[in-house]
């Protein structure tokens, strides 16, 4: 591979702590309600929002701020420890539970909890019933991997089913939170002391009825003093699963017997993506910000669609390029705007290059001689001349500017709706993927 310019595409990656549309702010406010001493536990938080609208952002720097609160003022806010759970992982709702647990003793076991509780093992299993499941956490608590504790799936699929295993762990949760044992049985555990927030991320991503899976596991937890779940989803997608097994009665009532607080993403404003387009593709800023204005409309104000858009135009300039087609970074923005924004008249150039050239002319005509139309309120008599299937698209001022600087010669052209048809092929192949995952 050789040549200076390489073809660059941008992480799908969300990116974490990221301040550009506000989410600090976000971020700040619902840290401080998670470690709230006077927010009671068990609590369920809901942060909803399409996919691509920064949920997993946010969500990674609410638990940033968590983290880095674990010195904060103790008159006010009770110590977090946090675990991440992708949930979408999992089958069969045993599986789920059993891999939640698993991951929660992961997070122990890295804070070298397990390593403290050594000298703990009698006083935290002499409750227990059951030679096999004593037999095994006595071997966890004793430094046994934690992935060598959850390897038998027989054992696995009735975990969260032993009576005496949810008692184990309801007291297991109170140690690590208060990291020391049960004076006695009637002990009851002080939430305004810890908590343990467990991030559940891409709920929206699991098959319908393992999303409900997921919310009926979540549902075990609710009597665990000290527990909080904060599940990030498209809230439309949970809505359709409840009301295909429950109703539309039921489903609400389903969830509000869940979700105590919810944060719904707001729509993120046209200037807050200059500074995210300066962090991700900074070479393209000065050319893709005057275009903002018609671009996020059609991507629903998302970030991570403005990532594809970027993508798809860097995509179709290496494709030139290494086609020896020189165009100007510009008009392979045009194009690309043309194709979102516009996806008919797309089709129509690719399919006829030269009608871009055509209806080019007519949009520098209307604009040199309406120079004094604020209004741009276009009449018949004004299209004279002008094909039937223009005059739609000439009523749009927003796309009049668009195509009057649309301006290449046809070879050029003819090269571009040529290898934009590869890209458009790439995308839909992309966007089937993505139904048949949901």
């Amino acid at each position: 591979m050789t040549g200076p310019n390489p073809t660059r595409i941008i992480s799908d990656a969300p990116v974490s702590d990221d301040t550009a549309f506000n989410f600090e702010a976000y971020a700040k406010t619902i840290a401080e309600l998670l470690a709230n001493k006077e927010n009671e536990t068990p609590l369920v938080v809901g942060i909803y929002g399409a996919w691509g609208s920064g949920k997993t952002s946010l969500m990674q720097t609410i638990q940033q701020r968590l983290q880095e609160g674990q010195n904060a003022d103790r008159d006010a806010y009770r110590l977090c420890k946090s675990v991440w759970f992708q949930a979408w992982k999992y089958a069969k709702e045993e599986e789920i539970l059993a891999a939640l647990i698993e991951t929660i003793f992961k997070t122990m076991a890295a804070d070298g909890f397990f390593n403290w509780t050594k000298g703990q093992v009698e006083q935290l299993t002499k409750r227990l019933k059951g030679t096999r499941i004593i037999d095994s956490i006595t071997k966890l608590l004793t430094g046994t991997e934690v992935s060598e504790f959850f390897g038998d799936l027989a054992y696995k699929d009735k975990l969260g089913f032993y009576d005496t295993f949810d008692k184990f762990f309801t007291d297991l949760i109170w140690t690590y939170l208060s990291w020391r044992p049960k004076v006695n049985e009637v002990e009851a555990y002080d939430d305004r002391k810890g908590a343990l927030v467990i991030f559940v991320d891409d709920l929206d991503r699991c098959p319908q009825s393992r999303i409900i899976q997921v919310l009926e596991t979540i549902k075990l937890f609710m009597d665990k003093k000290g527990c909080v779940f904060v599940l990030g989803a498209d809230n439309a997608v949970i809505e359709s699963a409840l009301i295909d097994r429950y109703g539309k009665a039921g489903a609400v009532r389903f969830m509000d017997k869940i979700v105590q607080v919810t944060f719904k993403l707001p729509q993120i404003p046209v200037d807050s993506f200059s500074p995210y387009i300066e962090k991700i593709a900074p070479s393209a800023a000065d050319s893709l910000t005057p275009h903002l204005p018609v671009i996020l409309p059609a991507i629903r104000h998302n970030p991570r669609q403005l990532k594809r858009f970027l993508n798809n135009v860097h995509l179709l300039e290496g494709l030139l390029r290494n086609s020896g087609v020189a165009v100007d970074f510009d008009h392979l923005l045009f194009w690309n705007v043309l194709d979102l924004v516009y996806p008919d008249l797309s089709r129509d150039c690719v399919e006829n290059p030269a009608s871009l050239e055509l209806l080019h002319g007519h949009a520098r005509s209307l604009l040199e001689s309406r120079t004094d139309d604020p209004r741009w309120e276009i009449s018949t008599d004004a299209l004279k001349g002008v094909p039937q299937s223009f005059h739609d698209y000439l009523q749009d001022k927003k796309l009049v500017d668009l195509v009057a600087r649309f301006d290449l010669p046809t070879e050029q052209l003819v090269s571009l709706c040529t290898m934009s048809q590869i890209v458009v092929a790439e995308v839909e192949e992309e966007r089937s993927k993505e139904k048949r995952t949901k």
